[in-house]
C-alpha cells in the first residue's frame, strides 16, 4: 500500500493509526495476556468476533474458572479457525478436569494434524485415566 497516497492519513502515520484502532491486536504482538473476565461476555466473542477476536477471547476464556469460561471454550473447540481450535484445546488441557475430555476427544478427529496434536497433547495434561482409550483408538497398528 502506497502510506503517502491515503487520503486521510499522509505518510508514515497510517500503520501507527491502523494499529492504534485494534488494541486487543496489540496486546497479542506485545505478548501481554487478555484481561481477565468472569466469563459472560465470551461465548458471544467466541461465537461473533474475528478471528483475532476470537482467539483473544480463548486467551481470556483460559484464565477464568467460571462455568461459563468452560462453555466458551468447549465452544471454541469447534471453531472454523484451527488456531482458535489449538488455543482451545490447550486450554482444556490446562484445566485438567474430567469434563474437559469431551471437547478434547472430538478434536483428536479433526482435519488438521497440528489441532489433532495438540489434542493429543493436552489430553496427556488432563492426567485422567479416561483419557488413555481415545488416544489408544487412535493409535496407528503395526503389521
Amino acid at each position: 500500500m502506497d502510506y503517502d497516497r491515503h487520503p486521510f492519513l499522509p505518510g508514515r502515520w497510517f500503520p501507527l493509526a491502523a494499529a492504534l484502532a485494534f488494541p486487543t491486536f496489540l496486546f497479542a504482538l506485545a505478548g501481554l495476556r487478555a484481561p481477565k473476565t468472569d466469563g459472560r461476555d465470551l461465548p458471544f466473542a467466541i461465537r461473533h468476533g474475528r478471528a483475532w477476536e476470537r482467539y483473544a477471547a480463548v486467551d481470556a476464556a483460559a484464565q477464568g474458572s467460571s462455568t461459563e469460561a468452560f462453555a466458551a471454550l468447549a465452544s471454541a473447540a469447534s471453531d472454523r479457525d484451527p488456531r482458535v481450535r489449538m488455543r482451545a484445546a490447550r486450554a482444556l488441557g490446562a484445566w485438567g478436569e474430567a469434563r474437559a475430555l469431551p471437547p478434547l476427544e472430538s478434536l483428536l478427529d479433526d482435519a488438521d494434524p497440528d489441532v489433532v496434536r495438540v489434542a493429543a497433547e493436552s489430553l496427556g495434561k488432563t492426567r485422567s485415566p479416561l483419557a488413555a482409550p481415545p488416544l489408544i483408538d487412535r493409535l496407528p497398528l503395526a503389521g
